[in-house]
């Protein structure tokens, strides 16, 4: 919008917008350091809950096993292993049309 006096239009009635823009001034005042450091500390937040996810799919998967569904592997080779679209076509000799 030409004329707005908020450079970010989008933004006026959004506290939550504005608040990232405040944050966004922040980051430039920080030195070098401080912003490697906080990069750091994100990436450890970041690996320690990709630890929790993965051991909440493990769980999810052995109880999921343990109720009588198989693994994707296991689903393949019960009905004679992957074929790709193609495959199929030429033993059956249908056609895309």
């Amino acid at each position: 919008m030409l004329g707005s006096p908020h450079p970010w239009p989008c933004a006026e009635g959004s506290e939550e917008n504005h608040a990232t823009h405040e944050n966004s001034s922040l980051w430039t005042e920080l030195t070098l350091e401080e912003r490697r450091e906080r990069r750091r500390l994100r990436r450890m937040k970041q690996r320690e809950d990709n630890v929790k996810r993965g051991a909440e799919m493990r769980a999810a998967r052995l109880k999921s096993e343990a109720n009588g569904a198989k693994r994707i592997s296991q689903h393949k080779q019960s009905i004679g292993g992957a074929r790709s679209m193609t495959e199929c076509r030429r033993m059956t000799g249908s056609a895309i049309t």
